[in-house]
């Protein structure tokens, strides 16, 4: 039980140890790192730059999620009860996570893409309530 708190703090409130300075002033972006080494850690660990690439993909969620659940700098009301909009973060995250996996020729199965996505989308409804 302990452990899954553990997970759930530091998925949700962006632990900062060990995450690369690009993200250090951006909770949102490290939670969604925190979740990417660890979704994608099988696939993560050959590669020598393996931090770099799992701050790559959650600067990249970030983008994505922003980019639907802001409008005009505003954030949109409600946004989590909107499917549309969650739809648009689920195809955007999945696309990112396409591309990124080519141009780093990473080995990640669709299931750790689907949980990566969902687990994305949880975090995004956390941090951005209204």
């Amino acid at each position: 039980m302990a452990k899954a708190k553990d997970f759930e703090d530091k998925f949700f409130n962006g632990k900062r140890d060990n995450v690369p300075a690009v993200l250090r002033d951006n909770p949102v972006a490290i939670a969604f790192y925190n979740l990417t080494a660890e979704e994608f850690k099988d696939g993560l660990q050959v590669k020598a730059n393996k931090m770099q690439i799992a701050a790559d993909i959650a600067l990249g969620i970030d983008e994505v999620v922003k980019s639907n659940v802001f409008e005009n700098g505003k954030q949109v009301i409600d946004w989590q009860k909107n499917d549309d909009i969650k739809g648009r973060i689920k195809i955007g995250i999945d696309d990112l996570l396409f591309e990124m996996t080519n141009k780093y020729d990473l080995e990640i199965s669709f299931e750790h893409f689907d949980n990566l996505i969902s687990e994305s989308i949880k975090i995004a409804e956390y941090k951005f309530k209204d």
